[in-house]
C-alpha cells in the first residue's frame, strides 16, 4: 500500500477546468506571477492518519490539498474583484460538495470536518514578482483509504 494522489488530483483539476471560470488551473504553486483574469492551482498542504477510519490491517489517511484563486489585485473594475472571487470560490466548493468521493479515487471529501478538517475557505493577499494578488485559498481535505500497512 502506498499514498498514490496523482488520480485523485487529476480528477480536481479536470473538476475545477469544468467550471470554465480559471484562464489556467495547474497542479502546482506558479512560480512566476499568474496572468491576467482568475487563476487556479492545487499543491499539498499536509498528510495524517486518521485513527477513527483505520482498521486493524491498514490506516486511512487524510490528504489536504490547498486549491488558489489569484487574481491581480490591480484589475478593473476594483469593485468587482472580491464578488468575482467569491463566486468562483464557491463554485469551486459547490463541485467539491457535488462530486464527494472524485469518481471512487478518494473514499470522500471530508465536507464537514469529521477529521477535523472540513472544505473550506479563506482569503488573503499574496506577492509575486513585483505584483500583489487578491488570493482565496480553499482547503479540500480528502480521506484515502488504506495509505499506510500496519505491521507488528
Amino acid at each position: 500500500m502506498s499514498l498514490d494522489i496523482k488520480v485523485p488530483l487529476e480528477r480536481m483539476q479536470s473538476m475545477v477546468k469544468k467550471l470554465a471560470l480559471f484562464e489556467q488551473v495547474n497542479l502546482s504553486e506558479p512560480k512566476s506571477a499568474p496572468g491576467k483574469g482568475l487563476n487556479f492551482a492545487f499543491f499539498l498542504q499536509r498528510i495524517a492518519p486518521v485513527p477513527s477510519q483505520s482498521g486493524q490491517a491498514s490506516t486511512t489517511g487524510l490528504v489536504v490539498f490547498t486549491g488558489r484563486i489569484y487574481s491581480n489585485m490591480l484589475q478593473k473594475p476594483e469593485s468587482a474583484l472580491d464578488i468575482q472571487m467569491a463566486l468562483a470560490a464557491a463554485k469551486v466548493i459547490e463541485a467539491f460538495s457535488g462530486d464527494i468521493d472524485l469518481g471512487d479515487a478518494i473514499r470522500y471529501v471530508d465536507l464537514l470536518g469529521m477529521t477535523g478538517t472540513a472544505l473550506s475557505g479563506q482569503g488573503g493577499y499574496l506577492q509575486i514578482d513585483s505584483g500583489m494578488f487578491r488570493i482565496f485559498d480553499i482547503t479540500i481535505p480528502l480521506v484515502v483509504n488504506d495509505i499506510w500497512n500496519q505491521v507488528i
